[in-house]
C-alpha cells in the first residue's frame, strides 16, 4: 500500500495545493485502497496488486475528468524538474557534514591564528635570537594559510552540488519522508552542537583568569579565551551546515503545489521571490562577515556572541516584512 501512496504523491506533485484538488486526491485514494482491498480479497499478491491499482488508475490525465479536475490538470505547466533521489540527498548531507568540518576547523584556525602572540611573548626570553612578534606572525600565516587552503578545497569539492541552487529540482514523497525522518533525528545532536557552542563561549569569558591561576609562571589566558572561542564557532558552523542542507533539500519543491506540503522543514525563505530571496541568501554570510570584523577589531569576542540571537530576531522580523512585499507584488 505504501508503493501506491507514493505512486499517488508523484501523480498530483506539480498540482497546485488547492481545496479542489486535495478533495480529488483523497477521493482518487479511497478509489486505490477500495480497489487494492478487493483484489487481496480475491487473492491476489502485493505485487499483482498494486500493479492493478497503478495501471486502473495511474493516469491522471485519463480520470482528471471524473475527478472533477480536468481544466486544473491541462492548464498545470508540465515543467520537467530534476529529480534528486534519495541516495544524492543522503550524499549531499553526509558532504554538508564534512564541509562543515572543514569550514569550521578553518574559521577555528583563524581565531586561534592569534594565539601565537600570547604564547610566544610568555615563553622566550626577552632577549632571545629570534623575537616573540616574528614567531607569532609566521604562527599566524601558518594557520591562515591552512585556513585558506580548507575553504578553497571545499569549494571544489562541493561544486557539483550547485545544480540545486541552478536547476529546477524535486524531490518525491517517499525521499521527503525520509528527509525528515533524518532531518529529526538530527534536530537531537543541532541541540547539543549549539549548547556546546553556548557553552564555549561563555566559558571563553572566564577561561582566561582561570586558566592563569593554574598556570602562574606563564600567562596562557588570553590563548585559552580564543582556544574556547575557536571550539563554540567550529560547533556552530559544523551544525550550521547540515541543518543548511536539509534546508535546501526540503525546500527544492514548490510551497505552492501538492509536492509541497508534505514537507514541514521548508524554510521561509523559500516562499520569497525575486530581490526578496536575493536579500535572505547573503543575510547570514553578512552577519558571519560583521562577527568576524567587529571580534577580531575589537577584540569583545565576550560580547560580539551576542550578535547571533540578535540576527535570528532581526531575520524574522526581516523576513516578514519582504513576505508581505512578495504577496502585494504579486497582486
Amino acid at each position: 500500500m505504501d508503493t501506491i501512496i507514493n505512486y499517488l504523491e508523484t501523480m498530483f506533485g506539480n498540482l497546485p495545493n488547492t481545496r479542489e484538488v486535495l478533495k480529488a486526491k483523497r477521493e482518487l485514494l479511497q478509489m486505490m485502497t477500495d480497489k487494492y482491498t478487493e483484489l487481496k480479497a480475491e487473492g491476489k499478491t502485493e505485487n499483482e496488486a498494486v500493479a492493478t491499482v497503478i495501471t486502473e488508475f495511474g493516469n491522471i490525465n485519463e480520470i482528471a475528468d471524473d475527478l472533477g479536475i480536468d481544466e486544473v490538470v491541462n492548464s498545470t505547466p508540465n515543467e520537467v524538474k530534476r529529480i534528486v533521489t534519495l541516495n544524492e540527498a543522503t550524499d549531499y548531507v553526509k558532504d554538508s557534514g564534512t564541509a562543515g568540518i572543514m569550514c569550521g576547523a578553518a574559521t577555528a584556525l583563524c581565531i586561534t591564528s592569534l594565539c601565537g602572540f600570547i604564547i610566544f611573548d610568555d615563553i622566550l626570553p626577552k632577549r632571545s635570537l629570534i623575537s616573540a612578534g616574528v614567531l607569532g606572525f609566521l604562527w599566524m600565516a601558518i594557520f591562515i594559510t591552512t585556513a585558506v587552503a580548507l575553504y578553497i578545497i571545499n569549494g571544489n569539492r562541493n561544486a557539483k552540488w550547485k545544480f540545486l541552487e541552478r536547476e529546477a529540482c524535486s524531490i518525491e514523497y517517499g525521499t521527503a519522508k525520509e528527509l525528515q525522518k533524518m532531518y529529526d533525528m538530527h534536530k537531537t545532536m543541532r541541540a547539543i552542537y549549539i549548547s556546546g557552542g553556548v557553552l564555549c563561549c561563555i566559558l571563553s569569558v572566564f577561561m582566561g583568569g582561570f586558566v592563569d591561576d593554574i598556570i602562574k609562571k606563564h600567562d596562557f589566558g588570553g590563548a585559552a579565551f580564543f582556544l574556547f572561542v575557536a571550539i563554540g564557532t567550529f560547533l556552530f558552523i559544523r551544525c550550521g551546515f547540515i541543518t543548511k542542507a536539509y534546508d535546501t533539500l526540503l525546500s527544492v519543491n514548490d510551497r505552492k503545489t501538492i509536492s509541497g506540503s508534505f514537507v514541514d522543514g521548508q524554510d521561509d525563505v523559500s516562499q520569497l521571490t525575486g530581490k526578496a530571496k536575493d536579500i535572505m541568501s547573503v543575510y547570514w554570510p553578512t552577519i558571519t562577515c560583521i562577527y568576524l570584523c567587529w571580534s577580531f577589531l575589537t577584540f569583545d569576542w565576550h560580547i560580539s556572541w551576542l550578535i547571533w540571537p540578535i540576527a535570528a530576531v532581526l531575520r524574522a522580523i526581516l523576513i516578514a516584512i519582504l513576505k508581505k512585499d512578495t504577496v502585494s507584488g504579486t497582486n
